[in-house]
């Protein structure tokens, strides 16, 4: 019953925390940058490496994966129609226009980066050039790595086959399970990169399991919505399409968003006394005094995953609190990545750290 108790208050706190982060503001504002960016981008990627024959398979399995089972059929034809368009006339495109189309892309994820680093509660930013290269990665890796996934598991399912005698529901099981799967990964890995933050991957993967979950849900909602309550078909006739496919996105990365706030705040769990604001303080400033406890001795330093095992506590607020006793000159960073107290413990006060956190 107190394990209920306390779950059913966690959930109240990451509700909590999706609304001061102003996530549905974050959605709408997302929903646009992919509208500009996402099928551009992806059907300039699929005219360029069309030319390589080895890569032909590989990005139709992307295509037709994405138009299956991540977008609702009522909304996939907005989708390929707008990309069968956008192919005929991407070869028109100047050097000029495919650098703004890029650069519409790249301010998507320096969106996402932005809200996954709110959520974080992380003031700090990766470097520039650190960004850019991970931003270049997921988008030309990017679809590579998803088709190349697809075809093995179209082998996958293929071979199969050959038992399906034995096995009748396997190839069904199989398809179905793909999509959670690559949305599981796909998720748990944004997670765990993108923010500014030390997430562990267990973090990262239950926060990534609970949105792929959910978005499997939503999907099947979204459908039944569609169909059993056409109120935009009434409205918008046969442009319908076009708001639906918006309303998709939204739903989208109102799940993708929901999951990071879980996988934020998942280290919370533990403590209660951190979720309130009137104890939150008190918490802080008791957690670093039990950090310098826990470096007192170690004369090479500490990584942070021992100082959290010996000092247990949100990650958010063990990295601040690292930080804040750093600028006091209380701490220092060795270059391995360990963190090492200036002083003795004895010559560092009670005193000396709380005033360090509340400054």
């Amino acid at each position: 019953m107190n394990l209920l108790h306390q779950l059913l208050t966690y959930l109240r706190f990451v509700a909590k925390r999706f609304i001061e982060d102003r996530c549905l503001m974050v959605a709408g504002s997302l929903t646009y940058t992919s509208l500009l960016a996402l099928v551009p981008l992806f059907t300039i990627t699929i005219t360029l490496t069309s030319h390589i024959n080895f890569m032909r398979d590989i990005i139709l399995q992307v295509k037709l994966f994405v138009l299956k089972n991540l977008v609702p059929d009522v909304a996939g034809k907005v989708v390929s129609v707008y990309m069968e368009q956008f192919s005929q006339n991407a070869a028109k495109l100047t050097v000029i226009g495919l650098l703004i189309v890029f650069a519409t892309a790249v301010a998507l994820i320096y969106t996402i980066d932005g809200a996954f680093n709110d959520i974080w509660r992380s003031k700090r930013q990766h470097s520039w050039w650190k960004r850019l290269a991970g931003y270049l990665a997921v988008l030309t890796l990017g679809p590579v790595l998803i088709g190349a996934s697809l075809s093995l598991t179209s082998y996958v399912v293929h071979w199969t086959g050959k038992f399906e005698r034995v096995l009748p529901l396997l190839d069904d099981w199989l398809l179905k399970l793909v999509p959670f799967v690559f949305t599981t990964l796909a998720l748990t890995l944004a997670y765990r990169v993108m923010p500014s933050r030390h997430v562990p991957m267990r973090h990262a993967l239950v926060g990534g399991l609970l949105a792929g979950l959910l978005f499997e849900i939503v999907k099947n909602l979204f459908v039944v919505y569609i169909i059993k309550f056409p109120t935009y078909s009434l409205v918008y006739g046969t442009f319908a399409s076009f708001p639906i496919f918006l309303l998709w996105l939204f739903c989208c990365w109102m799940v993708v968003l929901a999951g990071a706030e879980i996988s934020a705040t998942l280290s919370y769990f533990r403590h209660a006394d951190a979720w309130a604001r009137p104890t939150a303080r008190r918490f802080s400033a008791d957690g670093a005094i039990r950090m310098v406890d826990a470096m007192a001795g170690a004369q090479e330093g500490l990584p942070f995953s021992a100082i959290q095992f010996k000092a247990p506590m949100p990650i958010d607020i063990a990295e601040d609190n690292l930080r804040a006793m750093i600028e006091a000159n209380l701490i220092v960073q060795e270059p391995r990545g360990r963190y090492r107290l200036v002083l003795a413990r004895e010559a560092i006060s009670d005193e000396e750290i709380v005033r360090a956190i509340n400054a």
